[in-house]
């Protein structure tokens, strides 16, 4: 049974829509940290941070380590039906996000609220980052094409999170692991599945040193339109920090 046949369908939603509206301005002029899933989350201690931020969020397979600790837990793409679901699967102190189209394939839906991604965003000053409308924000499609297979939004969950913050009314945000590159050998600061140099999204052309740093195509676009979404965030008096001394850095992100 897919999503389509237990996701009930409300004004032509799959999301739970009504719910998430209840969400708005519930930590107005607070502070939120998200932990994304970085190298640089490997030695990251949670315990230490649940006292100096009003929200904490983590993302994916952070659920293991951090889920305890978060208010949100955040799990927004459509993960291929051959995606190991373990992966994702655990125990979070406060809600579960998840895109509404693997909504069905979790086995604790304890506190879970079924999300969408909206349509890629291509004029970024259209973007309402404290309101959610049609669904979280989506990047825009890859510009460097001869690198993917076929049409990819840039992005990763962390531009979904910063949108969540700014829904929930935060005014701080600061963010870890979001470090866009390769680390001590690692890509993930937790169990992920590899990283493949040629799969059905990508060839090997995908992947670069730059800045000194190793690291793909993807990821330096996905720094580039979050150089503008800092921007559009401040305009809505949405400060963003990150911390991950990463590719973020290195291209002038602070």
């Amino acid at each position: 049974m897919g999503w389509r046949e237990e996701r009930p369908c409300v004004d032509k939603r799959y999301d739970d829509f009504a719910e998430i509206k209840k969400f708005k301005d519930t930590y107005k002029g607070g502070s939120a940290l998200i932990v994304l899933g970085g190298p640089s989350v490997k030695d990251f201690d949670m315990f230490e941070a649940r006292g100096k931020y009003d929200v904490i969020m983590c993302v994916n397979g952070g659920i293991k380590s951090f889920g305890k600790y978060s208010d949100f837990w955040m799990c927004v793409e459509a993960l291929d039906d051959d995606y190991d679901m373990d992966l994702v699967e655990g125990e979070v102190y406060g809600h579960k996000l998840v895109n509404f189209k693997i909504w069905h394939r979790f086995k604790d839906k304890t506190r879970m609220l079924a999300v969408r991604r909206g349509t890629r965003i291509r004029k970024l000053e259209l973007w309402e980052p404290r309101e959610y409308t049609i669904g979280l924000i989506l990047g825009r499609d890859m510009q460097n094409t001869q690198y993917v297979n076929y049409p990819q939004p840039v992005g990763t969950v962390g531009l979904q999170c910063l949108h969540w913050a700014g829904i929930l009314g935060c005014t701080k945000i600061d963010t870890v692991g979001w470090d866009l590159c390769f680390k001590y050998g690692l890509h993930h600061g937790y169990t992920y599945p590899p990283i493949t140099t040629e799969n059905r999204f990508w060839g090997k052309s995908m992947f670069i040193t730059k800045y000194g740093l190793d690291t793909m195509w993807y990821w330096i676009e996905t720094a580039d339109v979050l150089i503008e979404v800092k921007k559009r965030l401040a305009l809505f008096n949405i400060h963003w920090t990150d911390h991950s001394n990463g590719l973020l850095q290195a291209m002038g992100i602070q």
